[in-house]
């Protein structure tokens, strides 16, 4: 996405009290993951619009780019210290997704030893690696029961739906992404927020039990955030994505709670037209042969150039792959090929490939085996996670880079804590 520079009398002021709220509220977050450790899972998830929210107002995030990143990692190691003190050495225990993800980030860090542009991996890998270990390796972990997931759950709920309306109400926005210190975020990765929102608002019952008696109006309220986000950003991948995903697992799950959000939220937002402006200005990207042409041109054919150059190459480096980020290097792409599947194959080389398929795959029959093994109100809490996973695996097909992917690699290996056999559960929910 490129930068788009603000002028000195638009840019926002940030006032120096914002630093210290910033800090009460990582303190706050943090006593929250040490005596609920699930909601450092819905961090993880969340991460991407409470990162671009901080950098949003706040002078010392938005300066430190990779701030926001160590801060959720560190609620991560928070909420892992307190289930370790509570379950004891049981929580380490490795279930075989989390070990085939731990084995793909190894050997993303192996290929730098062969990388055709040594110094691109590993400025690439030095970046992402740290705090990706601790997503992958440590996130799961902190889901011991069933309680852990549903505080994951209405973690994802609040923290989103509190930084997607901050930013709506107050965010100065560009073309299609907000303002931070001069320059246009991504706006995909706030659209991929407020998807996942959408879905575990309308796949579980979590919103009615926080608020019981306010249950339709706060689900109101989420749609219309979460179309506002899909106006504004005209991300139309994750919201095709999004209902989709949520039409076809309300309809195999006869669930109900999507009727109220998708009715509610598109009468309340396109029937009042005030957003008509903004819906003007975007129509054109949805336009069928615009759509068609920036598939082509901004994804497939920059992929098959990548491929078509890893395929050009030496038996090894066709089995071992030209190197992570090797696409990102200017003597090649410039930049990731938005194909995830295809940028593996041609990065990680047809080894890595067979351990990123084997990963997916076996993530997909984990979660398989977890729909059949719950029962009760447990059923729609694991049905989500299984959603949110094929919503993050297809954006996979159309955006971003593997090590860049949090929430798909936490998804890709957190299946297996679901089906450990001293996973507990509140009573009479688990199938016998």
């Amino acid at each position: 996405m490129p930068r788009v520079e603000l002028s000195p009398a638009h840019q926002y002021k940030k006032p120096s009290l914002s630093n210290l709220l910033f800090v009460i509220v990582v303190f706050l977050l943090y006593v929250g993951a040490a005596k609920r450790p699930g909601i450092a899972c819905g961090f993880v998830l969340s991460s991407y619009a409470m990162e671009q929210f901080a950098q949003a107002f706040v002078p010392i995030a938005s300066t430190n780019d990779a701030l926001c990143n160590y801060l959720t990692a560190g609620s991560v190691l928070v909420a892992i210290t307190a289930q370790f003190s509570r379950h004891g050495s049981k929580v380490l225990r490795l279930t075989l997704p989390m070990g085939l993800g731990l084995l793909l980030l190894l050997y993303c860090y192996a290929t730098s030893v062969w990388s055709i542009f040594p110094s691109t991996t590993l400025t690439a890998l030095r970046t992402q690696i740290p705090y990706l270990v601790v997503f992958v390796g440590l996130a799961p972990l902190v889901l011991q029961e069933l309680r852990d997931l549903e505080d994951c759950l209405n973690s994802v709920i609040i923290s989103s739906m509190v930084s997607l309306t901050g930013i709506v109400l107050f965010a100065t926005w560009g073309s299609r992404g907000i303002m931070i210190a001069g320059w246009e975020a991504n706006p995909l990765a706030l659209a991929q927020v407020a998807g996942a929102l959408l879905i575990v608002a309308t796949l579980t019952g979590q919103v009615r039990k926080m608020l019981p008696r306010t249950w339709i109006a706060a689900l109101v309220a989420i749609g219309i955030t979460c179309l506002v986000i899909f106006i504004r950003t005209a991300a139309r991948g994750q919201t095709m994505a999004a209902f989709a995903i949520i039409l076809a697992f309300s309809l195999a799950g006869k669930n109900k709670y999507w009727v109220p959000i998708v009715l509610l939220g598109v009468v309340a937002l396109f029937g009042s037209g005030l957003m008509e402006e903004e819906i003007a200005t975007n129509a054109a990207r949805w336009d069928r042969d615009k759509m068609q042409g920036d598939m082509d041109d901004g994804r497939v054919d920059v992929a098959l150039q990548l491929i078509r150059f890893w395929s050009s190459r030496e038996v090894p480096q066709l089995v071992l792959g030209l190197g992570h980020a090797a696409s990102q290097d200017p003597r090649l792409l410039g930049g990731y090929p938005h194909v995830v599947p295809l940028e593996v194959l041609a990065e990680e080389g047809i080894l890595g490939f067979m351990i990123y398929v084997s990963a997916v795959g076996v993530a997909a029959r984990y979660y398989l085996r977890a729909q059949g093994q719950y029962l009760g109100q447990a059923k729609p809490i694991v049905r989500v996670i299984w959603a949110l996973f094929v919503f993050e695996f297809v954006l996979t097909f159309k955006q971003g880079t593997l090590l860049g992917a949090a929430s798909f690699l936490l998804l890709l290996v957190l299946p297996g804590v679901l089906t450990r056999k001293n996973f507990t559960s509140t009573q009479d929910s688990r199938a016998g």
